[in-house]
């Protein structure tokens, strides 16, 4: 290291400088060169080496030595190497970015060397580096891009050090002097935050926010550089949040609060003048502190306190500010090539980043307006209102709305389309606000019952369009009116008719006492500013929006338009398919984004108005026609086409899929239909479909049946048919279940691996709403399906995460499947006679097992598969009863007492019942207490015995099984319900099965004394044979002794599913 040392003080000088250099190139090269290197900087013996940077360490340790003298500071700094000063520098801040970041996630071994690195600095080193800042500081002639890395290195170092090493008015006084600078400035404010931001107490932190006093601060600043005045404007941000937080921890009386109240109020001008700049990144930069502001005032208010005349003036300002903020640009256009999925209040700018600054400040400034709302609520109603209504009367006084862009009235005042925006966008704001209240609150002294609107709805035979009883209109209401009658959506402005034809959607209800208003609104509609806009964006969302419309309002306002609007949407409906190859081209899809799947609404809204009760039988068959006879004819020409002529990218096959699905789109107009079952109540009839609706889709759903024999062999039809299919089958209900075997069978001759999990999740659910109505298809499609699906997984080869996923995704699907037998009390099927394959069967119901069993063990820690696979065994030891009348004892199976259980008598009440499942089983041929059944579940009960509950015990003992872990809860509440089903099932009284509350509640309830916990013996133990075998012969096998068998036992049956949860968890994780 002497070598080291003494060649350093050769290389300075300029007489001999060739050996040295060559002495430290070599050390530089050498492996261990960088230690001998190490040692020397870390040697604090040798300050004379670190002069080299020109930095006076001697002058920074000794204070007094000379400090003051701009000679001696001349002097000791012209010999400066900047070069390596920009070097310490860099150091320096690599070693804040190492041990203080905290973006870097670090152990706690690397935590607590961080701390002591910390002290140790704080010791000394510490002092050195503000010494040899403040000199670096005060001595203007240096590079000015070594004075920015100084004061920002005290940003940085200023969160860990000590503070009055900063803080005192030496060194802000010199930091101040750059405050101007045009280099420097920024620099400055970004260190003053940082100062600002450091944690200390709140008097001190009260006392710098008043030592900077930032609005005289701020005044005296030269901010004509839009960056300079962002950094500024987050500065005030800063501070202001600190004072809106100390106000919250403080009392409102303490001398804290009021300190900085006043300092929060002394800056509210200029936090306006900011959020006003015309720069919306410097609006927005002052966003969270006007958030927690209003979050303060709204707490001062919810409290009681009212607010002061100095809140209330800023809230006022601040609601002026944020109307006049939301305006828009009047060069502003909506693009065509958005995404035709956004909101118009969402839309996302991707192309332009100030456009896509506007839409975010645009949304900040709603929320603003929303809390504004309810803190000042008359100032807000009565600037908004009219505001609103100044801009409406406007356009109905000098009809502007026929007039596209800009204009003028007989008194030349100027008006843009951008106000009868903001008109607009103030009356959605102020409808949303008040959506909380109800439409109806808005009318004064009206009764709105249901009766009262039926009554309304009564219209005079004379005039069909004006309403018997009108109510009296507050304020809001006539506004609503004068922007209906206002014309405005006659602006040839997209965002305009979009904010408008949204606003109608939420007020529905207002056209039954308005039906001419009603009138107005159709047609704009139905014109060229809606669904028939040349707009792409505007148009297709406006298809949505009438979709809206459409369902919202009552049958009897939109039926007598019926004729008029399919005549309107007709035209619309005519498909142009493209080929999956250019389906994103430009010309018909917007980023992807297809019009169809737009045009699906218009559909739709056929289906609904096409539904209506009030609809003559003859017009209603009439509409059917106009849009469904063009759809079976070109259906219809596709069944004489040979698949072989065609490939998976035809035309034709996209045509008839979108047909397809277009059909599905009408049936979903249509309310679904409700299935009557054997146990329900004969009082309830639905409303049933006319004649004209059943025969029209039930030849739609023979087509489709018709189109996917056919042409199965295509995803793409199997797709369509599905979509369509499943949405007819809902509105016909039963009617349909004669085409359903022909469904799934050719959909399980040829699907893929994903669409056989999308099948089994539609077989789940229709089983779950028909019941036992597809007792018999579901009887007869059982060994296809579950043969589809074991040689889908058998076949299918696992080459990445996608078809591991897909293979993952097949067999959850296929467990909830075996779940939804039980929860659609349709598991009668494994034991059904009526078919020829009943021994199949048999072994099929055994092969769910061992596949189950083998995903539960064999998954290695995928516990959402297992869970399932619990879920569907602990459904089988617990099939649901689905009563039509027990419904008042299925209450929630959480906290039930023992006083909330059913009584002996409730039990044989309901026992006396035929349940579903009973119904089922007699359906299918198999008596629900014959020998034959009850020998199948004495065979399954030997299953669980044998394979089951070792599985119960093995799952949470591994090693991979984490308690605190959700979805392990989960797995455990699951492994639980399945012991306590094991255990029902023992049960002398079996009956217990019939009700739900009994299988959350104590197995064996108190006889007399609810509150008095049961004594469970040997005897009552062995009147159980589930637990006996428990006791006895299953947990002495696992390595139980006598007492924790015995006491595992009595805990099972003599505690609620909730507390024996916790038992269970404790017993796992005990020692034997």
């Amino acid at each position: 290291m002497e070598q080291l040392e003494e060649a350093v003080k050769l290389a300075l000088d300029p007489t001999v400088p060739s050996q040295a250099t060559e002495y430290c190139e070599k050390l530089r090269d050498s492996s261990d060169g960088w230690q001998v290197c190490l040692a020397l900087f870390v040697q604090k013996k040798e300050r004379e080496l670190l002069s080299m940077t020109g930095i006076p360490f001697e002058s920074a340790i000794d204070p007094t030595a000379n400090s003051n003298s701009a000679d001696a500071l001349a002097s000791n700094y012209a010999a400066m190497n900047l070069c390596l000063t920009d070097f310490v520098l860099k150091f320096s801040l690599a070693i804040d970015e190492q041990i203080v970041n905290p973006t870097i996630i670090r152990n706690r071994k690397m935590l607590e060397l961080c701390t002591n690195v910390k002290d140790a600095m704080r010791e000394e080193s510490v002092f050195l580096l503000v010494n040899w800042w403040y000199n670096i500081i005060i001595f203007s002639k240096l590079d000015p891009n070594i004075t920015a890395q100084a004061i920002y290195l005290i940003s940085v170092y200023i969160s860990w050090i000590e503070k009055t090493l900063i803080v005192n008015d030496k060194f802000l006084s010199s930091i101040f002097a750059y405050s101007n600078h045009p280099s420097l400035k920024s620099s400055v404010i970004v260190c003053i935050a940082a100062i600002i931001k450091k944690g200390m107490p709140n008097p001190e932190k009260i006392e710098i926010l008043t030592y900077f006093n930032l609005p005289s601060m701020i005044s005296q600043l030269q901010m004509n550089d839009p960056e300079y005045t962002e950094e500024v404007s987050k500065l005030l941000n800063t501070s202001g949040m600190e004072l809106t937080a100390i106000m919250i921890e403080s009392d409102k009386s303490s001398l804290e609060y009021i300190k900085s109240q006043q300092l929060l109020e002394s800056m509210l001008p200029i936090l306006l003048s900011f959020l006003e700049n015309l720069n919306y990144r410097i609006s927005s930069s002052v966003f969270p502190l006007i958030t927690d502001i209003l979050a303060l005032y709204k707490k001062s208010v919810k409290k009681g306190d009212a607010l002061s005349p100095n809140q209330s003036r800023f809230l006022y300002e601040l609601l002026q500010v944020s109307v006049k903020k939301s305006k828009y640009s009047e060069s502003f256009e909506l693009p065509e090539s958005i995404d035709l999925n956004s909101d118009p209040f969402d839309i996302s700018f991707d192309e332009d980043e100030e456009e896509a600054t506007f839409a975010e400040c645009r949304r900040q400034f709603r929320l603003f307006l929303d809390s504004i709302s309810v803190l000042i609520p008359l100032e807000f109603n009565q600037y908004v209102l009219s505001a609103i209504k100044e801009t409406f009367n406007f356009i109905q006084a000098n009809s502007l709305a026929s007039i596209p862009n800009s204009y003028s009235n007989k008194s030349n005042t100027p008006f843009n389309w951008t106000q009868a925006e903001l008109a607009l966008y103030l009356t959605h704001l102020f409808i949303v606000q008040q959506s909380s209240k109800g439409f109806f609150s808005y009318f004064v002294g009206k009764d709105i019952s249901k009766n009262s609107l039926a009554k309304t709805l009564e219209f005079n035979p004379s005039n069909p369009l004006k309403p018997q009883n009108q109510p009296n209109l507050t304020e809001f209401d006539e506004i609503a009116l004068l922007m209906f009658r206002s014309g405005i959506v006659n602006f040839s402005r997209p965002l305009i008719s979009l904010l408008y034809f949204d606003i109608c959607t939420r007020l529905n209800q207002m056209f039954v006492y308005y039906p001419d208003i009603f009138q107005i609104v159709l047609e704009s509609f139905l014109g060229v500013n809606g669904i028939h806009s040349n707009h792409k964006y505007s148009k297709a969302r406006t298809w949505f929006l009438f979709l809206r419309f459409v369902k919202l309002l009552p049958q009897e306002i939109i039926s007598p338009f019926a004729v008029e609007t399919i005549n309107s949407v007709a035209p619309l409906l005519e498909i142009q398919p493209e080929t999956r190859s250019n389906r994103y081209s430009q010309s018909s899809y917007v980023n992807g984004f297809g019009i169809f799947e737009f045009q699906l609404y218009l559909f739709e809204v056929c289906g609904v108005i096409i539904s209506s009760q009030l609809i003559p039988d003859n017009a209603r068959a009439l509409h059917f026609g106009k849009i469904l006879n063009p759809i079976f004819s070109t259906l219809q020409t596709m069944l004489n086409v040979s698949p072989a002529s065609l490939n998976s990218q035809s035309i034709e096959l996209v045509q008839t899929h979108h047909y397809l699905v277009a059909i599905g789109a009408i049936s979903r107009g249509f309310p679904d239909s409700k299935v009557l079952l054997p146990t329900t109540a004969t009082s309830f009839r639905p409303t049933p479909l006319s004649s004209i609706s059943i025969e029209a889709f039930t030849k739609a759903a023979e087509m489709d049946i018709l189109i996917l024999e056919k042409f199965s062999s295509f995803s793409i039809i199997r797709e369509g048919v599905r979509v369509s299919f499943s949405r007819i089958l809902l509105t016909l209900g039963c009617d349909a279940l004669g085409h359903f075997p022909r469904f799934i069978s050719s959909l399980i001759s040829f699907c893929q691996v994903d669409e056989l999990a999308d099948l089994l999740g539609f077989l789940g659910q229709t089983m779950f709403k028909f019941k036992v109505h597809v007792s018999q298809p579901v009887n007869d499609l059982l060994l296809p399906v579950i043969d589809k699906v074991y040689t889908a997984l058998k076949n299918s080869s696992v080459s990445g995460t996608d078809e591991a996923l897909m293979i993952q995704n097949l067999e959850k699907a296929y467990l909830s499947w075996i779940v939804s037998f039980f929860s659609s009390d349709l598991d009668a099927v494994f034991m059904s006679e009526g078919s020829s394959n009943t021994l199949t069967q048999k072994l099929a119901f055994g092969v769910i097992h061992k596949s189950i069993i083998g995903w539960l063990v064999d998954k290695s820690g995928e516990y959402s598969l297992a869970n399932i696979s619990l879920m569907s065994i602990g459904s089988q030891m617990q099939p649901s009863s689905n009563k039509a009348d027990s419904d008042n004892l299925k209450k929630t199976q959480q906290g039930v007492k023992p006083s909330s259980l059913p009584s002996d008598k409730d039990i044989n009440k309901i026992v006396k019942e035929r349940t579903l499942r009973q119904v089922t089983a007699e359906s299918l041929g198999v008596p629900f207490n014959s020998v034959q059944a009850s020998a199948f579940r004495d065979r399954f009960l030997l299953f669980v015995q044998q394979e089951i509950l070792p599985v119960c015990f093995q799952v949470p003992c591994s090693g991979q099984f984490d308690f605190a872990d959700a979805i392990s809860s989960q797995i455990l509440g699951e492994i639980c319900g399945i012991l306590r089903g094991f255990a029902l099932v023992g049960q002398a009284n079996g009956d217990h099965l019939l009700i739900p509350k009994s299988r959350i509640g104590p197995i064996i309830k108190p006889q007399k004394d609810e509150s008095a916990p049961v004594n469970i013996d040997a005897e009552i133990i062995s009147r159980n044979k589930a637990a006996s075998f428990l006791c006895y012969e299953f947990l002495p096998k696992l390595g139980c002794n006598e007492f924790n068998s015995l006491n595992f036992v009595k805990a099972l049956l003599s505690l609620g599913s909730k507390d024996f949860k916790r038992f269970f968890q404790q017993f796992i994780t005990q020692p034997s």
